[in-house]
This record gives C-alpha cells, sequence and structure tokens, in this order.
C-alpha cells in the first residue's frame, strides 16, 4: 500500500507530468513513422545540418555557411540565432536521420515549454495541481507548436518566454530585480530569436513601471536595471558585432516583408492560433469572465497578467491597422511580418494571469476540475491534429508543405521520403531545396522577384562544381573547356575572401550578380576556388569573451540561484 502511495505521490509530481505528457505528445509521429515538413523545414535544415558539419569536422566557421544551402558561403547563422543553432547541430548529430531529429526536437521543445511554465507558476506559488495542467495547456498550445505543424522558429523564443519571466515576478514581489538574473535571461531570448526578445522587453515596461512606482529605493532599482543591461550586452556580444561588422559595409537584404499582414490575424487567417486545440480560447473566455466578475478582489500582480495578456491578444487582431500601417511603410511594422506572432507572449502571461486568479479559490474542487479538463482538451486536441497532419506525408503528391520557391528533385515520392530517413542527411538537402535569399548582399538593384534570382544563381549552378571544407575553408573545384567568364555558386559579401587558382583576387578580378554570386575568369582546365571569410580582427577575442561569460553565468545559476528550487517567493 505504501508503495502504491509512492507511486501515485511520484505520478503527482508536475515534472514527471510534463515529462509524460511530452512522451505523450511525441506518440503520433512515434507511431505512424510519418515527417510533417512545413514550409520553414528546409530553411532550418540547412542552417541546423551546417553547424551539425562543424562540431563533427571540427572546422568551425561562425559566419559563412560552408555545409549548408549548397555550400555557398552565405551569411545565415550569425544573424540569426547563433549559438541555439550550434545547440540544434548537437540534436542533428545526436541523430540518425531528419525524421529522428524531428523527433527528438519536437520532444526537447515541449519538455522546455513544460519546464519553463513551471518554472515560472512554481515562482509564483501556484498549487501545484494547477502548475502541472497549466504547463501540460502550454505545451500543447500552438505558440509551441507553431514549431512542430510548420518548423516556425518562434516557437523556441515561446518555449523560453515563461522562464525569461522570472524577473517579473521579482519585480511584483519585491519591487527590485536581480541583475544577472534578468541580463542573462533577455541575453538567452535574443540568442535564440531576436523578435521574441523584443516582445519580452515589451512585457518588462509595465512590471518595471509598477515596481519603479511601489518601491523606496528607486535609485537602487535603476542601478540594477543598468547593471542587468550591462551583463545583457555582454552576454550577446557576438550578434552586436555581427550586424555592426556586416551591416556596416554591406547593404543586406532584410527578409520579406509581409504586404498582407492584415490577413494574419485572429480576426482573419489565423484564428487557429487559439483554437488549434482549442484550450487557449476556453482560457481567454474563462479568465475574461473570472477578471469581470472578481476585478476588484484581484491582486496588482493579477491584474497586470491578465491587462498585459488580453493587449498582446489585441496586438494580434485588426483592433491594430495593420493594412493601413503596411501601406503608409512603417518599417518597425514590416519587421513583425506576421501579428500572430503576438499570440505567443499573450499565451503566456494568459496562463499566469489564470494559475493567479485561480489560486484564490484553490480550496475549491472547480478549478483543478476545470483546468484538468481544459490540459485533457489540449492533449487530445494536440494529438488529433498532429495525427491529421501526418497523415499528408501517405499521399503521393503534395505531401510536404513547402510553400512557393521551393525546388524537388523529379524523382518518385518514396525515393524523396526515404532520404528523410537515410544517416546521410546530405541526401535530403540535395533532393529538396528551396531559394530563401534572406541576408544576402545586394550589389545592384534587384529583379522583381529576388526569390526566382538566388535559384538562378545558386540552386541552377550547383551540378557543374565541386564543394569541400578544407582546414575552415570552403573549396570549389570546376573542370573548364575555355577562359570565358562564368559564374560560380558562391555567395561574396565585402569580407569574403576569394582565392583562384592560387592568386588572391582583387575587385577589379571578379564581377558579382545583384545578389551577391561571384563570377570569374577561370583556366582551361581544373580550377580551384578557396573561400574564406575575414571578419574585423575584434571579434573572435569579443566571442571567446561572451562564450566565457556565459560559463561563468551558467555555473553561477546553477550552484547559486538554481531557477527550478527558487522558493522564495511569496504570492503576487
Amino acid at each position: 500500500m505504501k508503495r502504491l502511495t509512492n507511486l501515485g505521490n511520484f505520478i503527482k509530481n508536475p515534472i514527471v507530468l510534463i515529462t509524460l505528457a511530452a512522451l505523450l505528445l511525441a506518440l503520433p509521429q512515434l507511431i505512424t513513422g510519418n515527417m510533417i515538413v512545413g514550409s520553414d523545414a528546409v530553411f532550418h535544415f540547412n542552417r541546423f545540418y551546417d553547424t551539425a558539419e562543424q562540431i563533427k569536422t571540427g572546422n568551425f566557421q561562425y559566419f559563412i555557411t560552408m555545409y549548408g544551402f549548397q555550400s555557398s558561403g552565405r551569411i545565415v547563422n550569425a544573424l540569426y540565432g547563433p549559438l541555439v543553432a550550434y545547440f540544434h547541430g548537437l540534436l542533428v548529430l545526436m541523430s540518425s536521420s531528419w525524421f529522428s531529429y524531428q523527433v527528438l526536437a519536437n520532444l526537447v521543445i515541449h519538455l522546455l515549454a513544460g519546464l519553463s511554465m513551471y518554472a515560472l507558476l512554481r515562482k509564483l506559488k501556484i498549487s501545484p495541481s494547477f502548475q502541472s495542467s497549466l504547463s501540460i495547456i502550454f505545451m500543447t498550445s500552438y505558440p509551441v507548436n507553431y514549431w512542430v505543424t510548420r518548423q516556425g522558429f518562434s516557437s523556441w523564443g515561446a518555449a523560453l518566454m515563461p522562464l525569461c519571466l522570472l524577473p517579473v515576478v521579482d519585480m511584483l514581489q519585491k519591487k527590485n530585480i536581480q541583475p544577472l538574473t534578468l541580463g542573462a535571461l533577455m541575453a538567452l531570448m535574443f540568442q535564440t530569436h531576436l523578435l521574441s526578445s523584443v516582445m519580452l522587453a515589451a512585457i518588462y515596461v509595465p512590471f518595471f513601471i509598477y515596481a519603479f512606482c511601489q518601491t523606496s529605493d528607486k535609485k537602487q532599482l535603476v542601478k540594477n536595471l543598468a547593471f542587468s543591461i550591462l551583463i545583457f550586452f555582454v552576454l550577446t556580444i557576438n550578434i552586436w558585432l555581427t550586424f555592426l561588422s556586416v551591416y556596416q559595409v554591406n547593404e543586406i537584404l532584410p527578409p520579406f516583408k509581409n504586404r498582407h499582414m492584415y490577413t494574419s490575424t485572429l480576426d482573419k487567417n489565423s484564428y487557429y492560433w487559439i483554437i488549434d486545440p482549442p484550450a487557449i480560447a476556453l482560457l481567454i473566455i474563462l479568465q475574461g469572465v473570472l477578471t469581470f466578475h472578481w476585478w476588484k478582489k484581484l491582486k496588482t500582480g493579477v491584474k497586470l497578467f491578465t491587462f498585459s495578456a488580453f493587449a498582446f491578444f489585441l496586438f494580434a487582431t485588426n483592433v491594430v491597422p495593420w493594412r493601413w500601417l503596411v501601406q503608409h511603410k512603417f518599417t518597425i511594422v514590416e519587421t513583425i511580418q506576421f501579428p500572430f506572432r503576438f499570440v505567443i507572449p499573450a499565451t503566456v502571461l494568459l496562463l499566469g494571469a489564470v494559475g493567479l486568479t485561480l489560486q484564490r479559490v484553490v480550496a475549491k474542487k472547480w478549478p483543478h476540475l476545470v483546468l484538468g479538463v481544459v490540459a485533457l482538451i489540449g492533449l487530445v486536441g494536440f494529438s488529433f491534429m498532429t495525427t491529421q497532419m501526418l497523415q499528408r506525408w501517405n499521399h503521393v503528391t503534395n505531401y510536404m508543405a513547402l510553400g512557393p520557391h521551393a525546388k524537388v528533385v523529379p524523382l518518385s515520392s518514396n525515393e524523396i521520403k526515404d532520404s528523410f530517413y537515410d544517416r546521410d542527411r546530405t541526401k535530403t538537402l540535395q533532393l529538396v531545396e528551396k531559394a530563401t535569399p534572406d541576408y544576402l548582399p545586394v550589389y545592384q538593384e534587384l529583379p522583381q522577384n529576388s526569390y526566382d534570382e538566388y535559384a538562378e544563381t545558386i540552386l541552377k549552378k550547383e551540378q557543374a562544381f565541386t564543394k569541400e571544407v578544407q582546414q575552415h575553408q570552403l573549396v570549389v573545384t570546376w573542370q573548364a573547356s575555355s577562359k570565358e567568364t562564368l559564374q560560380v555558386p558562391i555567395i561574396k559579401y565585402q569580407d569574403t575572401q576569394l582565392t583562384l587558382n592560387g592568386q588572391k583576387l582583387r575587385a577589379k578580378d571578379y564581377h558579382l550578380t545583384p545578389l551577391g554570386a561571384v563570377l570569374v575568369t577561370p583556366q582551361v582546365g581544373a580550377n580551384k576556388l578557396v573561400v574564406t571569410y575575414q571578419p574585423p580582427a575584434y571579434f573572435y577575442p569579443a566571442l571567446w569573451l561572451m562564450l566565457l561569460c556565459w560559463g561563468i553565468v551558467s555555473v553561477w545559476q546553477l550552484v547559486k540561484r538554481p531557477i527550478l528550487v527558487d522558493l522564495s517567493a511569496k504570492k503576487a
């Protein structure tokens, strides 16, 4: 009997329940053995294959891609979540194929999301039963599963966001902040997903204002904030210096501008963000009713969480005149691309608000029952949704949702699918390609369609060239029957160094296409082009300093301030 009691208590542990839920969420894919290849899959597979091969071979190159993206020498990871890209490279190396990587990555993001939400709810002193239900609801929410269904990378920012809200609890409870925690968590988000870090900073603002108004030691609060900002810049110096060195001497093509942002909102085409599964929609209604009913009795912390959540939900609708803003070319607005991204912080804040609101009636049974049912709806809804999407893999045509600008080698569907289960991951990257010109250098006036330009200059030129990586350098070889100028499928930035047949090329020795592809004059017979990238001299010392600081911060947090066992917080 005692053993059964101990087993029951073990299973009731929130961390155990979160782990079991993550395994349950992985079952549909494990049972079917199918893939979900969404619109961003090829882009991220190339990113992570590049870092995986760097780790595997020891041929590290921080800036240009030597393995992914057709070994074209373009810059991607250095401008897009660099440290997290190497983390995913490790996941790729731990996997035997793209299928096993996808299963592993999905399992990791679900565990990360659940434990991250658990950390926030525990810091808020929410009841353990609420912690489990709300964490599982978050794991099944679309903001997290945007990665599972479409490989949208903002989901990794979503999974981290609850953890990154721990400083908010200090602002509510202690009217102060821990500089190291705030600076490190903000830096972690910045290293993961830039737009998510901007949203995170926006969340901090009302809570900081509240702490500033309530504290008796405003000077100390401001000092701690300044110290946090300093820590943040030290831990993200690699990104700032990369942007400085690349953008200072190159005109870089930005990610595409969504001229139809107003359709990517909750009240237009993106309503599925709160109803797939419907758990979040149910909690929006529940929190709205409870807030209206108990408004005068709710504490300030609950009100701030609730107000902030609903404000972000409104930003995800056309209450904001997205169409007008895009028509008038507001640059900041264009970087958002999809207003549905505001659902990510809204969902995290909503779950915190629900937990804090129901905490006042924790002694009653109905809150536990309601959240348990909603969590079950989330689990069942997610399983149904992913099972339906996994069935697409069984089709002979349209088994991948790659979107426009994709190029698939004309082989049978079975041959293409088999490559995703092959230990040689390059097979998939060679058979399934996509033109994504983001972050390419611009040297001339661009043609109307930059995607087609990239496809013409890089994707369609690959077959005539052989590419290898030797001693941290990208080596391109080919045979030429004449000295006629030809285009090599390599992208050149200002700091890219080119050496053709042992001769270092100067600007007058080559020409460039509008998107930086190189045109050279070869010699008759064998040709060898060596491609390297030379950043400013200060970059790599700064990179090593940043990595050292991350090591110190990580050890300090684990030894002195373990996040998941912080029991010092009082109720907000």
